[in-house]
């Protein structure tokens, strides 16, 4: 099973969903998923919930709050190597 990829603060990510939006750079991160207790230990709720919450300013202008269990974020230079493996893919040989 591929483990999930975390987003850090000061990460440079995009949306494919949302090109229009450009990049963006992370400016908050948090676990959700997980319940702390005043001074008590941390739950995880449930695998499913287990995701980030992003603020992200986009070179739009805008700061999205977005779910990365509901919103799919990519690195920007992921999504590079990406885009480039699929082009490479569809490119013929001869």
């Amino acid at each position: 099973m591929k483990q999930p990829q975390f987003i850090s603060i000061g990460d440079i990510v995009v949306a494919p969903h949302n090109p229009r939006w450009g990049q963006g750079t992370v400016l908050d991160a948090q676990l959700v998923g997980e319940m702390q207790l005043q001074d008590g230990p941390t739950y995880q709720l449930s695998p499913k919930s287990v995701g980030q919450r992003l603020s992200i300013k986009f070179s739009d202008g805008r700061t999205r709050t977005l779910l990365s269990s509901s919103t799919k974020i990519q690195k920007a230079s992921d999504a590079v190597a990406s885009n480039m493996n699929e082009s490479l893919k569809a490119k013929p040989h001869g």
